[in-house]
């Protein structure tokens, strides 16, 4: 593709997320997300082999965590990386 990541789509996690109100329940239901989608990343950092990631166009957000978790990592010129996170 065009880009490496442009980072997760916030109406997807919204939908993903079915909260029912009760702040407890829904602060579980949410780390429980949370800690599934950190463990693909987790996975990466695991892995026996070297893992090479090879980045172009946008890394934003979660693709940031995706390379960081990468042995070795690799970029064309013009690839911009951003955490955008802090503005959400």
């Amino acid at each position: 593709g065009k880009h490496f990541c442009t980072g997760i789509d916030l109406d997807v996690l919204n939908t993903i997320t079915t909260l029912d109100g009760n702040k407890v329940e829904d602060a579980l239901k949410f780390r429980d997300l949370v800690l599934m989608m950190q463990e693909s990343i987790t996975s990466l950092e695991r892995c026996t082999v070297p893992v090479i990631a090879a980045v172009h166009g946008c890394c934003y957000g979660a693709g940031i965590d995706i390379i960081t978790a990468c042995d070795i990592r690799y970029s064309t010129q013009d690839a911009v990386f951003s955490v955008k996170e802090v503005d959400v």
